[in-house]
């Protein structure tokens, strides 16, 4: 049984190009996904206008978001693939209808909810986008 060795170089000298100046940090966290700035960016935004014990809730792909923001989800299915994936369409309804975030993220190129769609259309406001994402209040927040 032989060891194997991962390529682990290319992430030190990425690295040290980020801590010798030579690489802004957007630069550096996107060389690991492109996603990843505009995903610490909302992130920011989410925890800077919201407070420990408020929830927020993504239709999208971006689990990070949650806990760079140190922010709980709405419900045990905390990325849409689970949804589409286990058909929880309508228990995710009743999750955001018993307990409504303050904040619910869009990603633009996910797939259709058209439930959510037309939940958030109704009790929420549009209140920024951040690259894909569009970004809804809570209307009376």
């Amino acid at each position: 049984m032989g060891i194997n060795t991962y390529p682990v170089a290319k992430y030190y000298i990425n690295f040290g190009q980020w801590l010798a100046g030579q690489k802004s940090f957007e630069a550096y966290i996107a060389s690991f996904d492109g996603r990843m700035p505009r995903n610490y960016r909302l992130a920011y935004y989410l925890k800077t206008r919201t407070t420990a014990g408020d929830k927020i809730y993504i239709w999208g792909t971006q689990p990070d978001v949650y806990v760079m923001a140190d922010r709980l989800p709405i419900g045990p299915w905390v990325v849409s693939f689970h949804v589409k994936d286990l058909q929880t369409y309508q228990e995710t309804m009743e999750w955001l209808e018993a307990d409504p975030p303050k904040y619910v993220v869009m990603m633009a190129d996910e797939d259709k909810f058209e439930a959510l769609e037309q939940w958030v259309e109704v009790k929420y406001i549009a209140v920024k986008p951040i690259g894909e994402a569009r970004i809804y209040r809570r209307i009376g927040e």
